[in-house]
């Protein structure tokens, strides 16, 4: 099992959609958090979600590292959050639930019922 973080809450990192520019770190970030599959190519996956009207990726910069994302998107009624990801040496200090709370007013922005 890999060692995580120290558990120590940071201050506020800001939440900002994903640059392109930092696309191929958030498509390496993703299977260290088993987030990928071998059928599901990552690049493609991030750049269909940063290409639509209705989704995007969400992105935790820490000291100009990017440190976590999240995935985000709607159908019109329900809302979804995938691809929750935070760097190994982040976790345990409550970056995971910023990006939650960050993903969820993402989704109220645009009125979504419901999520998932």
């Amino acid at each position: 099992m890999a060692a995580e973080g120290s558990g120590a809450k940071v201050e506020s990192v800001p939440i900002i959609k994903l640059p392109l520019g930092r696309a191929g770190e958030a498509v390496a970030l993703w299977p260290e958090s088993g987030l990928t599959r071998p059928w599901n190519d990552p690049h493609n996956d991030l750049m269909r979600a940063v290409a639509g009207p209705s989704s995007g990726v969400l992105a935790a910069v820490d000291r100009d590292v990017l440190a976590g994302t999240a995935m985000v998107g709607h159908d019109g009624y329900r809302g979804w959050v995938d691809h929750l990801a935070v760097r190994l040496e982040q976790r345990r200090t409550g970056l995971g639930g910023e990006l939650m709370r960050a993903s969820e007013q993402w989704l109220r922005q645009r009125a979504c019922r419901r999520s998932t």
